[in-house]
């Protein structure tokens, strides 16, 4: 079984073009391709039904390009937020504030 395309070099390796999928999935958690990861659940799920699909693990949210990577797909953009709140990764283990880039 293959795993999950999450780049151009995996869709390449199945001779799938860009615009090709059926769905595109973005997560905000790095992808593991385990049955405990709802991202890739989803994915092998649609792959169970003959969907192609493509994931986005963690893109950059001010990066427009990062979204376009695999082209537009022809059923839709699926989203999950991940397993960290927003408001949680903005601190450290030992509870003081990490300072993001502007």
């Amino acid at each position: 079984m293959d795993f999950i395309d999450i780049s151009l070099q995996d869709m390449r390796r199945r001779n799938w073009t860009t615009g090709n999928l059926g769905a595109v999935i973005v997560t905000g958690d790095a992808l593991v391709d385990h049955s405990l990861c709802g991202a890739a659940l989803i994915g092998r799920l649609l792959e169970a039904r003959r969907y192609r699909v493509g994931i986005l693990s963690s893109p950059d949210p001010d990066d427009p390009e990062a979204f376009r990577m695999f082209g537009k797909p022809r059923l839709a953009f699926l989203g999950t937020v991940g397993a960290l709140d927003s408001m949680v990764s903005s601190y450290s283990a030992n509870k003081t504030t990490v300072k993001r880039p502007i």
